[in-house]
């Protein structure tokens, strides 16, 4: 089958092999891919499946791509269904376990390919692809206070009777009450 007369309308290929007889089918979709390649390889004794990204060129070396895949509903909880990044040769089929950019392993039956920027990524993967810098330089939650400013101390009474005041007045709203401090028992 020539590869290069299916790249535009399907741009992937399942290969495999159901008992003795070799399987090869060009797809439009990664999820027929994935689904036709599990249906090959659970077709019997000595039967495989796999499915490939074709090649733009075939004349020419193919560049590794990035999917972007996390694992489907079902297999773990909702938050730890992370997008994850695979690098993939264009014209080589995919193994049945897959590392993600980040170092961790998947089965390629267990995850959905999707797009980024449409679900949580993994940070790492992204780190590893440079889409975000290693290490963020954040500003400093609080200025620091000016140099010559007293201590206060940290009882109320003793603020009021630093400041001078029995207790505290705001324009227009009366005194201020203390907090109630009770005794432990």
């Amino acid at each position: 089958m020539d590869q290069a007369a299916h790249a535009p309308s399907a741009p992937f290929l399942v290969r495999g092999r159901i008992g003795d007889t070799p399987v090869e089918r060009a797809v439009a979709t990664i999820e027929e891919a994935e689904e036709l390649a599990q249906l090959a390889a659970t077709a019997g004794d000595g039967s495989w499946g796999s499915w490939m990204v074709l090649p733009t060129d075939p004349d020419s070396p193919a560049e590794p791509i990035v999917l972007f895949g996390r694992l489907r509903k079902g297999i773990t909880g909702e938050s730890r269904r992370e997008v994850h990044a695979v690098g993939v040769v264009p014209g080589l089929l995919l193994a049945e376990q897959l590392r993600a950019a980040c170092g961790a392993q998947l089965a390629r039956g267990d995850l959905e390919f999707v797009e980024l920027g449409h679900h949580m990524p993994c940070e790492r993967c992204l780190q590893r692809l440079g889409l975000i810098p290693e290490r963020v330089e954040l500003p400093p939650a609080a200025a620091p206070a000016p140099a010559g400013l007293p201590d206060l101390h940290p009882d109320l009474h003793e603020l009021f009777a630093q400041l001078g005041h029995d207790r505290p007045v705001l324009p227009g709203r009366g005194c201020i009450e203390p907090p109630v401090t009770r005794p432990e028992r």
